[in-house]
């Protein structure tokens, strides 16, 4: 008789097998090597110094300042640059070698080697920040250092070496252009950020109370979660195969961040200004996320294919998935407008609350914030569709080139705000005439504005149907296969 297999106590069978091989990998690295090694060894030598008294006057040779800032500037450097830096050249390194078949046969998925880089990346960081403690602890026989305050600085840098770390990850594979974009962005991040900590940045998320504190902490904590998640879906499309859907949930992470920011926007029209001013901030952060997720979605080339729809078949709510999650032109763009949607819900809650006593707040502000709405995603999609029959020749390179038309026509967008004009289907030119208006009340209900909306609004539909014949036969194809299908069986059950 065979007897059962145990696991084995081994410590490489604790965690999935994917991010073993990145741990071995990453940790045998010369860079890392370097970083492990080096670091320490300079903390340890300028810490040295600051307890030498210096021969030729008083004190010592480094004063207790210059070393606290040589020690913020090298974690934030290391663990907020270095590391992200590093994951920069990971993926680009497996899909030149051709190793992403290979490694998809072994019945990894996507998802788990992505996942399994940033982990491995992100164990690399707290090793070098537990490296850092004993450094930390001496300081504080400087004086007058907040320990409470320390800990939440080296946690945030952190949160920003995951983010960075997700970011790099998903433009690794991207153009070289976009590639030195990104080690320029690094850079500048790690200077602001170095700039904060010298200025003096007071960081206290509890200083207003433990439950606003724990407010804060849950807003932050949720936003860098969405952020993470949304870049390593993003990475995991270098790794996916095609038949793979990784759009549905880019696309459902989203709303369930924005049902419940409507629900508690509803529930805050009353309360502190203090609550407000949160709310503000993770309202503002939304609107700019859902715009680089729309952006990335409608620059992303994808086809679909029957299996995409007989995965959503399978699914609660079909028809709804259908419309807003599947691959290709089409199930971006309506996608963009549940998003476009959201968006003016929580701008009218916005307006609400900032303006409770206006007398602005009927059908006229109604109408404001549906043509500015209209107007913005406009903007947004119609580029991306001008772009779209143009897909197999751009290739990977259709962000780059939407970013080229961007900075085209902000150019004549500025010509023409500064003439105090703008131009109808010219994507932005009438949300920005529109939002140059300093109050609701001077919108006209009876104006241009609504026929310039409409207009806006059958342009893009109109592109969108010309431009994706192929989804839709596709789409038609494969319901009226699976009517076939059930037919068939209808007919076989039959005596």
């Amino acid at each position: 008789m065979s007897t059962p297999t145990t696991p084995s106590p081994d410590f490489p069978s604790w965690f999935p097998s994917a991010l073993v091989k990145e741990l071995r990998q990453g940790l045998r690295t010369l860079s890392f090597i370097l970083l492990l090694s080096l670091f320490p060894a300079a903390l340890a030598l300028f810490f040295l110094f600051s307890f030498i008294p210096d021969p030729t006057g008083d004190g010592t040779l480094i004063s207790s300042g210059v070393c606290n800032s040589i020690f913020w500037t090298f974690l934030i450097f290391v663990v907020a640059g270095a590391i992200p830096f590093r994951a920069l050249f990971s993926i680009r390194e497996e899909l030149e070698s051709r190793n992403s078949e290979l490694l998809l046969l072994t019945r990894q998925t996507s998802g788990r080697i992505i996942m399994g880089k940033w982990a491995s990346f992100m164990a690399q960081a707290l090793l070098i920040i537990f490296i850092c403690l004993p450094f930390a602890f001496i300081r504080y026989y400087y004086g007058q250092i907040n320990l409470v305050q320390d800990l939440t600085a080296i946690s945030f840098i952190y949160l920003a070496c995951g983010i960075l770390t997700a970011f790099c990850l998903w433009a690794s594979a991207l153009p070289l252009l976009l590639r030195l974009a990104t080690m320029g962005l690094l850079f500048l991040i790690c200077s602001t950020g170095l700039s904060l900590f010298s200025s003096g940045l007071e960081i206290n998320l509890f200083k207003d109370g433990f439950g606003m504190g724990l407010l804060r902490t849950a807003v932050i904590l949720t936003d860098v979660f969405l952020v993470i998640r949304t870049l390593l879906i993003l990475a995991q499309r270098w790794f996916a195969p095609i038949a793979e859907n990784t759009f549905a949930p880019l696309r459902k992470t989203l709303l369930p961040v924005y049902a419940s920011t409507i629900v508690f926007m509803l529930l805050i029209l009353d309360s502190p200004s203090l609550v407000k001013s949160i709310a503000t901030v993770h309202l503002i952060f939304l609107w700019l996320y859902s715009i680089f997720l729309i952006v990335i979605e409608l620059t992303t080339p994808s086809s679909l294919l029957p299996i995409h729809v007989q995965q959503m078949d399978e699914k609660p709510a079909r028809w709804f998935q259908r419309l807003f999650f599947l691959p290709g032109m089409p199930g971006v763009f309506f996608f963009s407008i549940l998003t476009a949607f959201l968006i003016g819900i929580s701008g009218y809650l916005f307006h609400l609350m900032e303006h409770p006593t206006s007398s602005g707040n009927g059908i006229q502000s109604i109408l404001f914030m549906i043509c500015l709405t209209i107007f913005g995603w406009y903007a947004v999609v119609m580029p991306a569709l001008v772009l779209k029959p143009a897909w197999k020749r751009l290739k990977n390179n259709t962000l780059l080139v939407y970013i080229l038309f961007w900075s085209i026509s902000s150019f004549f967008l500025v010509l023409l705000i500064s003439m105090e004009g703008y131009l109808p289907l010219l994507p932005g030119s009438t949300f920005f005439a529109l939002l140059s208006k300093q109050e609701i009340a001077t919108f006209d209900t009876s104006g241009f504005f609504i026929f310039f909306a409409l207009l806006e609004l059958m342009a893009a539909f109109l592109m969108m149907g010309l431009s994706n014949g192929e989804w839709f036969a596709t789409l038609k194809k494969s319901l009226n296969s699976r009517q076939g299908g059930e037919k068939q069986e209808d007919g076989a059950e039959q005596p």
